[in-house]
């Protein structure tokens, strides 16, 4: 896994055990947007610099250089959550399954 994808994939790791706003708000974002441009992986001309990096470990009392590092608790905390996502989809009706897509930009 490159620098790129494992920044962000802790970047998630940390928005999911702590929600987006309080990662904006500790980070010094107004709002969250600029972290779900960070951790959408659709979106490939904005990633998490070194900068940037270290302003999110700083902001939660992280050692330099935490985002860099593999960490499989993170990774299949997201998996446990990626699966209960993919459950409640398949579980949906077919008109929210497509509002779903739509939001996501999934054809």
């Amino acid at each position: 896994m490159d620098n790129k994808a494992l920044r962000r994939l802790n970047l998630l790791g940390l928005c999911s055990e702590h929600g987006r706003d309080e990662v904006a708000k500790k980070c010094g974002y107004s709002d969250t947007v600029y972290l779900n441009q960070l951790v959408n992986a659709n979106v490939s001309r904005t990633q998490v610099g070194d900068k940037t990096a270290r302003k999110i470990e700083e902001a939660f009392d992280l050692r330099t250089g935490w985002l860099d590092t593999p960490h499989p608790d993170v990774e299949r905390a997201l998996k446990a959550s990626d699966n209960e996502i993919l459950l409640a989809y398949e579980a949906a009706d077919p008109s929210r399954q497509e509002a779903i897509r739509v939001l996501l930009g999934i054809k």
